[in-house]
């Protein structure tokens, strides 16, 4: 059974539903940097992501080089990695 659970929003993250994914084993996160560009307290917000990622079995990351500084990428991607 194939699901894509897509979070677009601010309001999408805050209110993710964490039984969405634990009934599946193969769980692919796909990360864009872009969507964390000029907040102001982002760590709220990785802390739910580094959730979801506990449950993945593939994580990628996209730095979005077209919508954002790419040092400014690299340092949000280090900052998502390291609790």
């Amino acid at each position: 059974m194939d699901n894509v659970i897509q979070i677009r929003s601010d309001y999408a993250l805050k209110h993710f539903n964490f039984q969405n994914i634990l009934n599946f084993p193969n769980i692919i996160v796909d990360i864009d940097m872009d969507f964390r560009v000029e907040k102001e307290n982002i760590e709220s917000d990785f802390e739910i992501v580094r959730e979801i990622m506990k449950q993945a079995k593939i994580i990628t990351i996209a730095t979005s080089p077209y919508f954002m500084d790419q040092t400014q990428a690299i340092s949000l991607i280090k900052q998502l990695l390291h609790e």
